[in-house]
């Protein structure tokens, strides 16, 4: 708890001491965007990278997997190089086999400061590190019926990779992959038969971490 406590210190020491960094009168663009990531797997194990509950979850090998985020956010220039936001990441997942079915719904709140290379290209790629507050419902399913359900909290800081290709004055696409990770948080069944607490370092440069989307300066 201490150390979850700590890094949203540092990160909203970070975030104020950009946000004054910006003494200029003239305004900076807001920037509105979305980016999206849907990930399939088939008769393997369950997808072990940016999905939080593959730390704790009992999955069997055999299982099929369908992971969909949306990612809404919104952000300040500061300067050329620096951007400041906030965003929203919705997750549903589903894991079905033949004997069940397990439905996840997770939502996450965080902020992030980009840093931006190059920013007067056309194409410029950017760190992007972030730090949220997630909660995760999940509810398992047989025959048709509720037979289990847990509950996640965690704090998730971690830095993503990505670039932005510029399509128009006001208009870019983005593209970002998954990069260095660290989950802190626990898990515990709505029974409150067991609690786990977990922490979890992870490293993802796959295709499978990739988000694609939209955003629009105003």
């Amino acid at each position: 708890m201490n150390l979850r406590k700590t890094n949203l210190l540092v990160l909203l020491m970070i975030f104020f001491q950009l946000a004054n960094a910006q003494t200029e009168s003239v305004s900076k663009p807001l920037i509105v965007g979305g980016a999206f990531n849907i990930v399939g797997q088939k008769n393997s194990y369950y997808y072990y990278s940016f999905y939080p509950e593959s730390i704790f979850a009992d999955i069997p090998s055999g299982s099929d997997f369908l992971g969909f985020d949306f990612i809404p956010y919104a952000a300040k220039e500061i300067n050329p190089n620096w951007q400041l936001g906030c965003q929203l990441n919705y997750r549903l997942s589903i894991l079905y086999d033949d004997a069940r079915l397990i439905r996840r719904n997770q939502f996450e709140l965080g902020m992030f400061a980009r840093y931006l290379l190059f920013p007067e290209k056309t194409f410029h790629p950017f760190l992007q590190p972030y730090a949220g507050y997630l909660m995760l419902f999940n509810d398992k399913v047989r025959d048709g019926k509720l037979y289990s359900r847990y509950r996640v909290k965690a704090f998730n800081v971690e830095i993503r990779l990505g670039a932005l290709y510029k399509i128009h004055p006001k208009w870019n696409a983005v593209l970002s992959l998954g990069g260095l990770r660290y989950l802190n948080g626990e898990s515990w069944d709505t029974d409150d038969t067991y609690r786990h607490k977990f922490s979890a370092f992870s490293i993802n440069s796959t295709l499978s971490g990739m988000r694609i989307g939209i955003e629009r300066k105003f």
